[in-house]
């Protein structure tokens, strides 16, 4: 049994749903007006193909950035695949999607690698800067 109760509760400029799940308590771990965090998974597969989502988001600086394809119905995302001679932005078509990673129905094979951020290298130094490091520009 789940209840969602319609009136929202807005806190730090996040919206939350009071929600009520029945759930099985016949080892008395739960007790009265303890709150916790669920996830419904309201739909599950197998043997997928999945990507991290910052793949789907990934920005690259204009002049590394591969020629995109040519837009193909049906296919909704675009990723760019690490290949022997450097990057292919490819189209992707997406399933289903956790906020974390997401299905790929087609577009890619198992085993690819997807650019999901860029790291450079100077070089006059062997450091390594990421760009999630905060110390260069933004891609």
């Amino acid at each position: 049994m789940i209840q969602v109760r319609n009136a929202p509760i807005i806190a730090d400029n996040v919206v939350h749903y009071e929600t009520i799940i029945g759930v099985d308590n016949s080892e008395r771990l739960l007790k009265p007006g303890m709150t916790s965090e669920v996830s419904v998974i309201t739909d599950q597969r197998d043997d997928v193909i999945r990507i991290r989502n910052t793949a789907l988001r990934a920005r690259l600086p204009d002049h590394l950035r591969p020629p995109e394809p040519a837009e193909a119905e049906g296919m909704d995302g675009l990723v760019y695949v690490v290949t022997e001679s450097g990057l292919e932005a490819r189209r992707v078509q997406t399933g289903l999607s956790d906020g974390v990673h997401t299905e790929i129905l087609s577009g890619l094979e198992p085993g690819e690698t997807v650019a999901v951020g860029l790291s450079l290298t100077s070089q006059s130094s062997s450091e390594t800067r990421s760009l999630f490091s905060g110390s260069q520009a933004q891609y």
